[in-house]
């Protein structure tokens, strides 16, 4: 197993994942209708991707509203190491009419 990225951990998120544990996080989803895998949770912590809108209100349910979409956010950066690129959205990018 490769040794654990200390800034992935040190975080709300991370730490909640850690205290709480990958098995019975894992479960938990389950119990609230939002199947999830380790490997999944691992990308989350990764910063790779974050997780979906049912997943996260389930993330929330499960910490006793400890873990916010704003935390999730802020673990993201924090993984990544470089604050998130602010890309407008697909709506104010149309040129034309309709």
């Amino acid at each position: 197993m490769p040794p654990r990225i200390f800034r992935r951990w040190d975080t709300r998120l991370g730490r909640f994942v850690h205290s709480y544990g990958m098995e019975r996080l894992v479960d938990s989803f389950g119990l609230l209708g939002a199947p999830t895998t380790p490997s999944t949770i691992y990308a989350w912590l990764s910063g790779r991707s974050t997780p979906s809108f049912t997943r996260l209100v389930a993330l929330e349910r499960i910490s006793g509203g400890d873990i916010t979409p704003q935390v999730v956010i802020q673990h993201r950066v924090q993984a990544q190491g470089t604050p998130p690129v602010s890309r407008p959205c697909a709506a104010s990018t149309r040129t034309g009419g309709s």
